[in-house]
């Protein structure tokens, strides 16, 4: 957690307005090294996080103070009389860049909704930026960087081949830390074409080769989080932890390969894992059955007290060790924590899922046990070359080549069922009602452009006939930011109505009165179909070549529910949402079928938790991966499990 979002965020923006002030009168009296110190207080960690919690007032101060900022830094350090003065910030240190956070100002200026980066400076020209010298470079690049997001489409390979050697680092962290993370990217067609064509620029120039990247733990986790829009991610991630992570981590005196021999002892790594959360939700019965076998518990985390209060029950009784690590955003923290966890001597370390956090992420970079876990909660590779396996359900896998991990799968979906609330008051509204009602409960980062289109092709085909309701999970303040966004992908006058963050029963009480819910692509749902579907409501979804977007399909399979509410693309998914609105009676008919008994009588596997603990001993057995993986391994037919030692050995 960043311990930025304790704080009041409409304070810091003070501070940090504070510390623009100082910026200016700096550069109105020449003094650089003042300037230098106000720039990092400016850009310490936490502004992005200030930006996404403060109210309205808070982000318009800020986006000021960033304007403000920006025109200083582009005048005091990089404009045409500021003579080598671009070192300060461009070239990197021992410690990395100067002033890490302003790879990032591009993002930011796009987060506190400022114009200045819906117009930047003119495209570099690879060939000719190639024949500018030094000095030219570096400010042409800087009044670049400094101002472009993914809004404007950019030669990565091109630059960073024409680029001098000892400005690539800065052009790499800006790629991770504002290009690839530009906030609400996913909207936008065109920039999440732009980002998906700079990853694979990105996995191709550092598939082999490290950017010069310094000990910059924040640039990953935002670029890492964009990666999930991408169908297979698998390239890109594995290039940012081989070029970036990998080589970071070495610099900073880390040890990535542990002892092959150690105790008995299995640990799960609790980060993300607080009671009724979407980790414990997927992953809570698996990992619940972990305790009571005597596994371990781990969390590293900025605030261990708040993140051990927040864990369900039976890892907060006195019975259960659970080893709390202030793993602070720093490698300092972070080699503190990871000497820790390795000095436990552990056979095995269980991660839920390697999240996005950034202890998390970078810990897993690490041999911290013999044989490292991941339970794939997020059906996502972690691309770590530390991690040995990943447990998916057989009903999610194909061939295994989206993860980095070897494969190993359980019967099922692989994933924990846990029922959602129930509605408080019968369903209102007429099953045949001429007004059909259209729901999504996807979270803000699953909706992207084409699901949006593709929503306003189906309530223009409805002529009229349907609306749509979508509950993103925002608060007011960021649902007013987002709003012009996602109404760009609507007609004028069209029924779509966002709806701002509400709790979980009033949610569940709202779903009975929806008529069809419309799954997400890339990224699909879980939790949300299963409330969907305990609603009565049948559900549209895209079944596409990896597991994030594969749960829906196989939910419906599960329930037994006709192939046709499975598509293949998002056209075909317009197709058959706009036939589902144009006919009442088979919504009826496909109701009937969904109880909320029989949904979750489907859904909820009680042998879960013992299949996922046959996997682990399978791969405690196997130990280490010593290659790459292979195809996947079904736990079920290896006999070798039965024999594999038991999680209490």
């Amino acid at each position: 957690m960043d311990s930025s979002m304790t704080m009041d965020p409409k304070r810091d923006a003070m501070d940090r307005a504070l510390a623009a002030s100082r910026l200016q009168k700096a550069w109105i009296a020449g003094d650089r090294a003042s300037g230098l110190d106000a720039l990092r207080e400016l850009y310490a960690p936490g502004l992005r996080a200030v930006l996404n919690l403060g109210d309205e007032s808070a982000r318009r101060a800020l986006r000021t103070t960033l304007e403000v900022a920006t025109s200083a830094v582009l005048q005091f350090w990089f404009g045409e009389s500021a003579a080598g003065a671009w070192r300060e910030l461009l070239l990197e240190g021992p410690n990395g860049l100067a002033v890490p956070g302003l790879a990032g100002n591009a993002a930011l200026l796009r987060l506190a909704g400022s114009a200045v980066v819906d117009t930047p400076g003119s495209a570099l020209d690879p060939a000719l930026f190639a024949q500018a010298p030094l000095d030219r470079q570096a400010r042409s690049l800087a009044h670049v960087c400094l101002l472009t997001d993914a809004n404007s489409p950019i030669d990565y390979a091109g630059l960073h081949q024409a680029c001098a050697p000892e400005l690539r680092g800065f052009l790499a962290s800006w790629l991770l830390a504002s290009y690839l993370a530009s906030p609400e990217h996913q909207l936008d067609a065109s920039a999440l074409e732009n980002q998906r064509i700079a990853r694979d620029a990105f996995a191709r120039v550092h598939g082999c080769d490290a950017p010069p990247i310094g000990a910059q733990i924040g640039f990953t986790s935002l670029a890492y989080r964009a990666a999930l829009d991408e169908s297979s991610p698998r390239a890109f991630v594995e290039a940012l932890d081989r070029s970036v992570i990998g080589p970071a981590l070495a610099a900073a005196g880390f040890a990535p390969n542990g002892s092959s021999s150690h105790g008995a002892d299995v640990a799960v790594m609790l980060e993300a894992a607080g009671a009724g959360g979407k980790i414990d939700r997927r992953t809570g019965r698996v990992t619940e059955s972990l305790r009571g076998a005597g596994a371990r518990g781990v969390i590293a985390s900025e605030d261990v007290e708040r993140s051990y209060k927040n864990l369900p029950d039976g890892w907060r009784s006195e019975s259960t060790d659970v080893l709390g690590l202030p793993a602070a955003s720093s490698f300092q923290g972070l080699a503190a924590s990871a000497a820790a966890i390795r000095a436990e001597n552990l056979d095995a370390l269980v991660y839920p899922h390697v999240s996005l956090g950034i202890a998390n992420r970078w810990l897993a970079g690490q041999r911290l046990a013999r044989v490292q876990i991941s339970l794939g909660a997020d059906g996502m590779t972690s691309g770590s070359s530390q991690m040995d396996y990943i447990v998916v359900g057989e009903d999610l896998v194909g061939d295994g080549s989206e993860f980095s991990e070897q494969v190993i799968t359980v019967p099922g979906l692989g994933l924990d069922i846990t029922a959602p609330p129930t509605p408080r008051e019968p369903r209102e509204r007429a099953l045949d009602a001429e007004q059909v009602l259209l729901m999504s409960t996807a979270t803000h980062d699953k909706l992207c452009g084409p699901v949006l289109d593709a929503w306003n092709e189906i309530l223009k085909r409805s002529g009229g006939r349907a609306i749509l309701h979508f509950f993103p999970s925002v608060d007011d303040s960021s649902a007013h930011r987002i709003e012009p966004h996602l109404a760009a992908h609507f007609e004028e006058g069209s029924d779509a109505l966002l709806v701002p963050f509400i709790d979980r029963q009033e949610l569940t009480d709202l779903l009975v009165e929806g008529d069809l819910y419309l799954d997400t692509y890339p990224y699909g749902g879980l939790g949300a179909l299963v409330e969907a579907l305990c609603a009565g409501m049948p559900v549209v979804t895209i079944e596409g070549d990896c597991a994030r977007n594969r749960v829906g399909a196989a939910i419906l399979r599960r329930l037994g529910l006709p192939e046709g509410l499975i598509a293949k693309s998002l056209a075909e998914y317009v197709e058959v949402a706009s036939a589902l609105v144009a006919d009442a009676s088979l919504r009826i008919q496909l109701r009937a079928n969904l109880t909320r008994e029989r949904v979750l009588a489907a859904l909820i596997d009680p042998e879960l938790p013992r299949n996922v603990g046959d996997a682990i001993a399978l791969a405690r057995q196997l130990g280490p991966r010593q290659s790459a993986p292979g195809a996947p391994l079904r736990c079920a037919d290896a006999a070798a499990a039965a024999q594999a030692p038991r999680l209490a050995s």
